[in-house]
C-alpha cells in the first residue's frame, strides 16, 4: 500500500493550529479509533483534516489515504470507493467488504473520509471495518456527528474574528489574514492599511468567520475594493440573510448567501455556465465543460468551425470562473481537470431548479456520457487502452450519475446502451458488483419488446460475463443473448455468447453442453475475418480445450494460441496480446519448454504492468511460481507463492485453496514438516470452487502434492500430524508471513499446537524479510524497494530495522554479506 494519494494544499492553512495540535493528540492516542470533525459548509473541515493527515503520517506505517464522497449519493457505494482508494481488486465471487477487511487486518493505516453526511446511512459499516481491523483508524469529516459507539466528535467552529480595529491587531486574526492572502494571490499589490482595515474586519465579521465565503469575497478584490466591496455586500441579500433556506442555521445562511452575491456579479454567460457545471459530479475534463458553455441550437459554418468556436468560449467563461474562486482547475495526467467545492456545486444545482434547467442539463449530461462510453468502448482493445481506462476511472461519478437518470426517466435503451459499453472496463478494472447492478438494473426495465435487439443482446451478454461464477444466471442470460443474436444473423455476437457458454457449462461440469457449444464455437471461427473478438475467442477456447490431467497439451491448443497472438499483435491490442501470451507461457511450461516460457512471460508482464493490468499479474506470478516448483528452487518457490497467496487474497478470488497445498509440499521439501502439516489444515479448512476443483486435481496430481501430504504424515508420526493439522485449521492467511526460513527453524510445536517459543525462533526472518534482503542485495534503494513491493517507505526502514537486529549488524552492506554467508539470498 502506498500513502501518497493526500493531495496537496496549495495554500497554507491559517488560524488552525491549536485545533491541528488537538486532533494530532487526538489521533495518536491508542483507544481512539474513529475522530469527526463537525461544522457547516465552508467552515474548514476538509483543509483541516487534510493538515492533520499530513502531520500524522509518520504514525502509521502503511500509509494514510484520502478518499472523498463529495461525488457519492448513494451508501451502496462506500465500500467500491474506499476499495478503488486503497487498489483492492474484487473477486466476483466474494463481498467486497469481506476482501476489504482482509486487506485492511493487519496494516496501520489512517482513512481520510470526506464529505461523509451524504451517505450517513452508511455509518455502520464503518464500525465493522474498525472492528475487524485492529490498527486502522479513521478521520471523518461531516456536518454532522455519526453517532457512533466510540466515535470522537471535534465540533469545528469558524476563525476568530476581530474586536480590535488597529491594523497590526487585525493581522493577528486568522480570517483577516486569510483574506490578505487570497487577495494578494489575485493582486499581489494589495496590502492591508488604515484606509481599508476596518472594511476588511467589518466583511470578515458579516461572513462569521467561514473560510470559504472569506475567499469568494477576496475573489473580487480586482473589481472591487474592500470600501466597496462592503457597501455591496450590505446592500445584497447577505445584509438580511433572506437567501436561501429559512430553517438553515445562520452560518449556513451566510455562505449561502456568499455564494449568491458572487453568483450575482457573474454576467449571463458566465452564470449559465456556472449553472451547468454543477451537474457534473466529481469535476469534468476541460472537453466536457463545453455542454455547460455553447448553445446547443446555435449552427456555426461546418461542425469544425462550430467546435473551435465554442473551445474558445468555453476557455474564457471557465477562466472566468477560476479566477471568481467558483471553480477549481487540477492537472490529471496531464489533462486539466475543473472542480466546484460540494457547497459551491449545491448551490448550483439550487439555481439550474431555480431557472428551469435542471431536466435540460441533466439529459444533455447523459447523452454526453453515453457518447463518451461508446467512444471508449473502441478504444478498450487498443494501443490507446491504458490511457482510456484511465479516463474512464476519472469520469465514474459522472457515469453513476447519467445511468442513475437514465434508469429514473425509463431510458431504457439508453441504460442498456451505457451499461453493455462499460462491461469492458468493469471487467477489466475488477468492479464486478457493480457492474452487475447496474446491468441488471437496465434489462429490468424492459422485456424486450421496445428496445432495438442488438442493444438488448449486447447487454444480455454483458450481465452473463459479469455473472460467470453465479453459474445458472448466468447460462440463462447468455442462451437469453445467443437466442438473439441468432435471430439476428450476428454471427459476432453468436460467437462471443457460444464461447462464454462453454466456459460455464464447462464449470458446471455439463459435458453434453459444453461439448456442443464448443463444436458450434470452433467451426463458426474459422468463417470470421480477423477481429480482437475472433483473437479472444481462440485464446478462450484453447483455455476451455485443455485436458489438464492429460499428459501434453490438445493439438488445437497450441494452434489457437499462436492465432490468438497473431491477430492480436496485427490489430496492437495489448490486453489481448498479454492474455494470449500468458496462456502460451502456461502450455511452455508443462511442455517443458522453459525457453519459450521465459520469453512469453518477459513480454506478457511487460504488457501487464504498462497497462496496470493486476488480474493478467496475478496469473503470470502463478506460473513463476509453478516454474520454481518444477525447479525445485525452495527459496524462490517460498516468495512467489506467498506474493501470489496475498493477491489472491487481496482480490479475494478462488485460488487461494489451489495455492495453499503447494505452498505446503514446498515447506515440506525445506524440512519444515511442523509448517508443512499446518498449513495442509489450512487448506482443508477451504473449499475448492467448481471451476477450480479439476484444474487443482490435475496440478496435485503434476506435483505430487498428495505424496508430500503422505511423507509428512511418516515423518511426524499420525498423532502429531492430526494435531498439527488441527493446529492448522486455527491459522490465519497473515500468520504464514512468520513462517521461518529453514537455516534459522523454529523448534517442534508444543503440545498446544503453537510453535514452542525460544531464542532462535524470535530471532527467524520472516520470508518478507528474507525478500528486502534480496532487493537490497540489488543495490535497490528504499523507495525503490517500496514501489517494487508494493508498501511504505516506513513499512521498508521498519522492515530493515528488524532484519538489522536480527542479524545482529547496523548496516546495509554487513546485513547483505552475513545474508550470503548464510545463504539466505
Amino acid at each position: 500500500m502506498h500513502n501518497d494519494n493526500l493531495p496537496m494544499q496549495l495554500t497554507s492553512l491559517l488560524g488552525r493550529e491549536q485545533e491541528t495540535a488537538i486532533l494530532h493528540k487526538l489521533l495518536c492516542q491508542p483507544e481512539v479509533r474513529l475522530v469527526t470533525i463537525t461544522g457547516p459548509g465552508g467552515v474548514g473541515k476538509t483543509s483541516l483534516a487534510l493538515q492533520v493527515a499530513f502531520d500524522v503520517q509518520d504514525a502509521f506505517v502503511d500509509g494514510v489515504f484520502f478518499i472523498s464522497l463529495a461525488a457519492i449519493t448513494d451508501s451502496t457505494l462506500i465500500i467500491p470507493t474506499i476499495a478503488q482508494t486503497l487498489g483492492v481488486i474484487e473477486s466476483p465471487n466474494r463481498l467486497l467488504l469481506d476482501s476489504l477487511k482482509e486487506f485492511l487486518r493487519e496494516r496501520q493505516a489512517l482513512l481520510l473520509l470526506d464529505n461523509f453526511e451524504q451517505i450517513i446511512s452508511a455509518a455502520p459499516l464503518l464500525t465493522e471495518l474498525l472492528s475487524a481491523c485492529a490498527d486502522l483508524r479513521m478521520l471523518v469529516t461531516s456536518r454532522e456527528a455519526l453517532r457512533l459507539r466510540g466515535e470522537h466528535e471535534f465540533p469545528l467552529s469558524p476563525l476568530a474574528l476581530p474586536d480590535q480595529s488597529s491594523v497590526e491587531a487585525l493581522l493577528q486574526y486568522p480570517g483577516i489574514a486569510l483574506f490578505i492572502q487570497r487577495a494578494q494571490a489575485i493582486q499581489p499589490e494589495f496590502q492591508l492599511a488604515h484606509g481599508n482595515a476596518p472594511a476588511v474586519a467589518e466583511i470578515c465579521a458579516r461572513l462569521d468567520g467561514l473560510p470559504l465565503a472569506i475567499e469568494l469575497a477576496a475573489a473580487r478584490i480586482k473589481l472591487l475594493s474592500p470600501q466597496a466591496m462592503l457597501v455591496r455586500l450590505k446592500d445584497s441579500s447577505l445584509g438580511l440573510l433572506t437567501s436561501g433556506a429559512r430553517d438553515l442555521p445562520v452560518r449556513q445562511q451566510t455562505l449561502h448567501s456568499t455564494i449568491q452575491w458572487s453568483y450575482d456579479l457573474l454576467n449571463a454567460d458566465e452564470q449559465r455556465a456556472f449553472r451547468w457545471l454543477s451537474v457534473f459530479v466529481g469535476g469534468c475534463a476541460l472537453e466536457a465543460a463545453s455542454i455547460a458553455t455553447s448553445d446547443q441550437s446555435t449552427v456555426i459554418g461546418d461542425k469544425e468551425q462550430a467546435t473551435d468556436h465554442w473551445s474558445l468560449i468555453t476557455l474564457d467563461l471557465v477562466t472566468s470562473l477560476v479566477n471568481k474562486s467558483l471553480l477549481r482547475q487540477s492537472e490529471t495526467d496531464s489533462e486539466p481537470r475543473l472542480t466546484m467545492l460540494e457547497t459551491i456545486r449545491e448551490f448550483g444545482w439550487e439555481q439550474l431548479t431555480r431557472t428551469h434547467e435542471l431536466e435540460d442539463a441533466r439529459r444533455t449530461h447523459a447523452n454526453y456520457y453515453l457518447s463518451f462510453v461508446e467512444e471508449a468502448e473502441t478504444y478498450l482493445t487498443g494501443a490507446d487502452q491504458k490511457t482510456w481506462l484511465k479516463r474512464l476511472n476519472r469520469e465514474q461519478d459522472n457515469l453513476r450519475a447519467a445511468l442513475q437518470w437514465a434508469l429514473e426517466h425509463h431510458e431504457g435503451e439508453m441504460a442498456q446502451r451505457m451499461a453493455g459499453a462499460l462491461q469492458p472496463f468493469w471487467l477489466t478494472r475488477g468492479h464486478w458488483s457493480e457492474g452487475r447492478r447496474w446491468l441488471e438494473e437496465s434489462l429490468a426495465m424492459d422485456s424486450g419488446a421496445t428496445l432495438a435487439p442488438a442493444v438488448r443482446a449486447k447487454t444480455l451478454y454483458a450481465a452473463g460475463m459479469l455473472t460467470r461464477f453465479e453459474f445458472a444466471r448466468a447460462r440463462m442470460l447468455l442462451e437469453a443473448s445467443l437466442t438473439l443474436y441468432r435471430a439476428l444473423a450476428g454471427k459476432t455476437g453468436v460467437l462471443m455468447a457460444l464461447v462464454e457458454l462453454s466456459r460455464i457449462t464447462a464449470y458446471q461440469d455439463d459435458q453434453t453442453a459444453k461439448k456442443a457449444f464448443l463444436a458450434e464455437a470452433a467451426s463458426l471461427l474459422e468463417t470470421l475475418p480477423d477481429t480482437v473478438v475472433k483473437a479472444s475467442a481462440y485464446s478462450d477456447l484453447a483455455l476451455i480445450m485443455e485436458d489438464l490431467g492429460a499428459s501434453q497439451y490438445p493439438p488445437e491448443t497450441a494452434r489457437y494460441l499462436a492465432e490468438s497472438e497473431r491477430i492480436q499483435r496485427a490489430l496492437n491490442n495489448p490486453t489481448g496480446l498479454a492474455l494470449a501470451l500468458t496462456r502460451q507461457a502456461s502450455g511452455a511450461l508443462f511442455e517443458g519448454e522453459f525457453t519459450l516460457m521465459a520469453s512469453r512471460l518477459d513480454e506478457a508482464e511487460r504488457l501487464a504492468l504498462e497497462l496496470g493490468d493486476e488480474r493478467i499479474l496475478g496469473r503470470l506470478a502463478g506460473i513463476r511460481v509453478l516454474h520454481a516448483v518444477q525447479e525445485g528452487d525452495f527459496a524462490a518457490m517460498r516468495l512467489r507463492l506467498l506474493d501470489s497467496l496475498q493477491q489472491s487474497v487481496n482480490r479475494g478470488n478462488h485460488q487461494v485453496p489451489f495455492w495453499l497445498p503447494i505452498l505446503a509440499a514446498v515447506l515440506h521439501g525445506q524440512g519444515l514438516d511442523v509448517w508443512s502439516a499446518r498449513v495442509f489444515g489450512l487448506a482443508d479448512t477451504l473449499p475448492e470452487t467448481i471451476q477450480l476443483r479439476a484444474y487443482a486435481a490435475a496440478f496435485k496430481q503434476r506435483f505430487h502434492i498428495s505424496d508430500a501430504r503422505a511423507q509428512v504424515r511418516a515423518q511426524l508420526g499420525d498423532e502429531a500430524f492430526e494435531r498439527e493439522i488441527a493446529a492448522g485449521h486455527r491459522l490465519r492467511m497473515e500468520d504464514l508471513r512468520t513462517i521461518p526460513h529453514p537455516l534459522e527453524t523454529a523448534p517442534p510445536s508444543t503440545s498446544s499446537g503453537q510453535p514452542a517459543s525460544s531464542s532462535a525462533s524470535s530471532e527467524s526472518l520472516t520470508a518478507r524479510e528474507i525478500e528486502v534482503l534480496r532487493l537490497l542485495a540489488q543495490d535497490l534503494s528504499n523507495p525503490q524497494i517500496a514501489e517494487q513491493l508494493v508498501v511504505s517507505r516506513r513499512t521498508v526502514d521498519a522492515h530493515l530495522r528488524s532484519i538489522y537486529d536480527k542479524l545482529g549488524v547496523k548496516s546495509r552492506d554487513a546485513a547483505i554479506r552475513m545474508a550470503r554467508e548464510r545463504g539466505l539470498i
